[in-house]
C-alpha cells in the first residue's frame, strides 16, 4: 500500500471533492483519481461514493479514513524523530470552547508555532459536547472542554486534567438582588448563557433541576462581552468570571451574587485520539500554557 494513496483518499474526504482534493496535494485531477483507485483495489473496496456530491466515504471509506489518519501521522511522527533535521510537519486540528479567552489561545498557538515551526494549525471552537465527538470522530486532534464536576470525558479518548474553573453569578443592579442569595432567589430571573452543551450552563441546569427549580434561558450566545452587556440591560442573570467582570466596561452596571451551596464550577479537560504517538508533544505544549494561564487567572472570557 502506498501512502500517498491513503494521502489522497484524505484529501478527497475533507475537502469533499477531487478538483479540491488535487489541488491541496499538488497534482493532476486523473494523477489523484488513480491513486484513489489503486487504494480501493488494493483495499478490495469501493471507498467513495461517486454519486454524491460532495463526495462521501463509504462505510469501508470511514475506517480507511480513521486508520489513514494514524498511519500519515505515524509516518510523520516517524520523519520527525529519526531523520537528521527534521521537524514535525502536517496538520494539527485543534478545538476549544468559547470560552477559552483570546490571550490563552494565541499564546498556545504561538507556543505550539516555537516548538513546531512546520506544523500546520487549524482552529475551531464549539461546544464541549460537539467538541468531544469531534474529537472521537477524529475529526480533531485534540480538543480543550469544560465538564461539570464529577462527569468523565469518553473512556476510548485520552483525557489531560487541567483542573477546575471557577465563575460567579453576575446581575444587574437593577434587578435588586442582595449581595447574598438563595437558589431560589436566583431561579426568579432568566440566564444569559452560552449555547447547550456547555460545561457551565449544564452545571446551572443540573443544580436547578435538582432543588426542582425552574431553569430558563432568555438569551442564548457564545461571545462573552456581549453576554454581559446583556445581562448589564436586564436581560437576565449570567454566569463570568472576576477578572472579566473587573476589567467589562459594564462593570458599573453589574454585582456578583453569592448564592451559598451554588459553586458553578467545571473541570477542564484536553482531550485527544489513542493511538497516535506524535501528538504527545503538541499536546503536552497545550496542556502546559492553559495551565499557566489558569494559574495567572487569565484563562477564561466568560
Amino acid at each position: 500500500m502506498n501512502v500517498r494513496d491513503v494521502e489522497a483518499l484524505l484529501a478527497v474526504i475533507e475537502t469533499g471533492s477531487v478538483g479540491a482534493a488535487a489541488a491541496r496535494l499538488r497534482i493532476t485531477q486523473p494523477g489523484l483519481t488513480r491513486r484513489i483507485q489503486n487504494l480501493e483495489s488494493h483495499l478490495g473496496a469501493e471507498l467513495l461514493e461517486r454519486d454524491s456530491k460532495p463526495y462521501k466515504p463509504t462505510a469501508a471509506g470511514i475506517r480507511a479514513y480513521d486508520h489513514g489518519r494514524k498511519i500519515l501521522r505515524e509516518v510523520d511522527a516517524f520523519r520527525a524523530h529519526v531523520s537528521p533535521g527534521s521537524e514535525m510537519c502536517g496538520v494539527f486540528r485543534f478545538g476549544f470552547m468559547p470560552h477559552v479567552s483570546e490571550g490563552a489561545v494565541t499564546s498556545a498557538v504561538a507556543a505550539l508555532r516555537r516548538h513546531f515551526p512546520k506544523l500546520a494549525l487549524k482552529l475551531s471552537s464549539g461546544s464541549s459536547s460537539d467538541l468531544e465527538e469531534r474529537v472521537f470522530r477524529r475529526e480533531l486532534d485534540a480538543a480543550a472542554v469544560f465538564l461539570p464536576e464529577g462527569a468523565q470525558p469518553a473512556e476510548s479518548l485520552r483525557a489531560v486534567d487541567l483542573g477546575l474553573l471557577e465563575l460567579v453569578v453576575v446581575a444587574p443592579r437593577s434587578f435588586g438582588l442582595p449581595d447574598r442569595a438563595v437558589l431560589q432567589d436566583l431561579a426568579e430571573f432568566p440566564w444569559v448563557l452560552n449555547q447547550t452543551g456547555c460545561g457551565f450552563r449544564n452545571y446551572v441546569r443540573h443544580s436547578l433541576n435538582a432543588a426542582n427549580l425552574p431553569f430558563e434561558v432568555a438569551v442564548e450566545v457564545a461571545d462573552p462581552s456581549v453576554r454581559l452587556a446583556l445581562v448589564a440591560h436586564g436581560h437576565g442573570i449570567g454566569l463570568t468570571t472576576q477578572s472579566a467582570l473587573d476589567s467589562s466596561r459594564w462593570r458599573n452596571d453589574l454585582m456578583v451574587v453569592e448564592t451559598p451551596g451554588f459553586r458553578p464550577v467545571v473541570r477542564m479537560w484536553l482531550l485527544h485520539c489513542a493511538g497516535s504517538g506524535v501528538l504527545v508533544e503538541p499536546v503536552d505544549v497545550l496542556a502546559g500554557c492553559f495551565r499557566a494561564a489558569a494559574t495567572t487567572g487569565s484563562l477564561l472570557a466568560v
